[in-house]
C-alpha cells in the first residue's frame, strides 16, 4: 500500500480488538537460542564483549579466539546474549570448593594426601597434559582413582590456597 491508502485504512481512534498480537515468550526464547547457536564464533565474541566487560574487568585481557574457543563449547546453552555473563563466571573466578562437597565425592581420609597430590603437581598448571600426567602418575603411584584426584583440580590452585591458609 502507498502511505495514503496505509493512512485511510488504518483507524487509531478505534483499533480493533479481535486481531490482538500474542507473544509467545517461550518461543521467542527458542528462537533466539537457535539463532545463538547458528551465529559464528567470532561474531558472538564481538557481540558478548560488552556484556563481559560490565561483569569481569579482566575480560579485555582474554583474547577473541580464546573466547570462540569457550563459545563454541558454551553457545548451545545461550538463551540470551547476556547468559555469557554466568555461563563464563568459571573462567573467570576460581570456584569455591566447600569441604563438605569433597566429602561428598572423596573419602575424608584421603583428601589431604589428595590435597598433598595436587599441590605438587601446581608447577605444571600451566601446561595442562603436563599437569594432568603429573597428577595421573602421582595419584596411581598412591593407590587414589584418578577421578578422586581431579575432584581437586576443577579449582586446584584456589583450593590450595584457601585450605592452606584456614
Amino acid at each position: 500500500m502507498d502511505m495514503q491508502t496505509l493512512i485511510k485504512a488504518v483507524n487509531v481512534d478505534k483499533p480493533h480488538t479481535t486481531g490482538q498480537i500474542t507473544y509467545d515468550v517461550e518461543k521467542l526464547k527458542w528462537f533466539n537460542r537457535k539463532w545463538i547457536a547458528l551465529t559464528p564464533n567470532d561474531q558472538l565474541v564481538a557481540l558478548c564483549r560488552p556484556y563481559l566487560a560490565a561483569a569481569y574487568t579482566q575480560s579485555d585481557k582474554i583474547s577473541d579466539s580464546t573466547l570462540a574457543l569457550l563459545f563454541n563449547v558454551l553457545k548451545t546453552d545461550m538463551v540470551a546474549l547476556a547468559d555469557c555473563v554466568p555461563l563464563l563466571k568459571f573462567y573467570f573466578e576460581a570456584p569455591e570448593i566447600l569441604a563438605t562437597d569433597l566429602e561428598a565425592c572423596i573419602p575424608a581420609e584421603q583428601i589431604g594426601r589428595i590435597k598433598e597430590i595436587v599441590a605438587s603437581c601446581l608447577p605444571s598448571i600451566n601446561d595442562s597434559a603436563l599437569f594432568a600426567q603429573n597428577l595421573k602418575d602421582k595419584a596411581k603411584q598412591a593407590d587414589i582413582p584418578f577421578k578422586e584426584a581431579c575432584w581437586l583440580c576443577v579449582g586446584a590452585h584456589g583450593f590450595y590456597q584457601r585450605t592452606n591458609n584456614s
